[in-house]
């Protein structure tokens, strides 16, 4: 896609705007969620991200080509 048909959001879709911490297993960075259902233990790290209300986000959009979601321990929110 062309630079002016797409936007990168640095932060969680969620039901709210507001904030979130990351728990990151560094031993498998691929199973990070946002609830600390990691493997936990010594390799678990802590970001806090901001949360952006999806409804908020899809409202200002006139048109969606794409969309990829990764969501670990955040599906029901």
């Amino acid at each position: 896609f062309a630079p002016e048909r797409w936007e990168i959001l640095a932060a969680g879709l969620s039901d709210t705007d507001s904030e979130g911490t990351l728990h990151i297993d560094t031993a498998n960075r691929g199973g990070a969620s946002l609830h600390g259902q990691t493997g936990g233990g010594e390799s678990d790290a802590r970001v806090t991200v901001p949360l952006v209300a999806a409804d908020r986000v899809f409202g200002a959009l006139e048109r969606l080509d794409l969309l990829k979601m990764d969501i670990e321990g955040h599906e029901e929110t």
